[in-house]
């Protein structure tokens, strides 16, 4: 069953899931005062894998900034057809939420942070999609939304497609299955894996 889903039209190359209480207190913890957090973590790549690690951040980025659908699934029986599937990572990437609610994000979010005016009623404010979506419902079309889901520990597998059957590589539908599964702790990255150089590409744009 999917939990939940939407659209994203990405303007910058990635989006990140993460739920802003908890990011919040991070920053907090490591006395972080820049805005612009992607740029501090890679100046600070211990901290920014630390986020990681921690469940603080789920980025999937170095993709192309394209309209993109976004399924949140809570099962682990996938909704996309096997033909149109481009990639199945099978590593658990740790995420945690707090707040019962996690926001989906074009990562330019965390390029300009700004808690107070964007996220300070983040746990009470209405959802943009508080339902799943109903087969033929429009989607939301944003740089960004949030959904509700039990605070908790989870470990987030990510899978990749692309309609093939569409010819017109801007028509085709692609995006993003996300299995999420609660779990008692949060899963740990695997020491050979490295989350900078997973490919989440599902389109190619600019070589085309």
């Amino acid at each position: 069953m999917v939990h939940y889903k939407t659209e994203l039209m990405l303007e910058f190359p990635g989006f990140v899931l993460f739920d802003p209480v908890v990011l919040q207190e991070f920053l907090l913890e490591k006395g972080i005062e820049d805005n612009d957090l992607l740029k501090y973590f890679i100046n600070n790549p211990a901290i920014g894998e630390e986020s990681i690690q921690r469940g603080i951040l789920l980025p999937i980025y170095n993709i192309e900034p394209f309209d993109y659908e976004i399924l949140i699934n809570t099962t682990s029986k996938s909704e996309i057809p096997t033909d149109w599937v481009v990639f199945k990572n099978e590593v658990s990437l740790p995420l945690q939420v707090k707040s019962g609610r996690l926001a989906v994000e074009d990562i330019f979010m965390i390029m300009n942070w700004d808690y107070e005016s964007n996220y300070s009623d983040f746990a009470t404010e209405k959802s943009l999609n508080p339902q799943p979506n109903v087969e033929g419902g429009e989607l939301n079309g944003d740089t960004g939304d949030r959904f509700d889901i039990p605070a908790g520990n989870y470990g987030v597998k990510v899978l990749g497609f692309l309609d093939v059957n569409e010819p017109d590589i801007f028509e085709s539908k692609c995006g993003y299955e996300l299995f999420f599964e609660k779990m008692d702790t949060l899963p740990m990255i695997p020491e050979n894996i490295n989350v900078d150089k997973l490919d989440y590409k599902v389109k190619v744009i600019s070589e085309r």
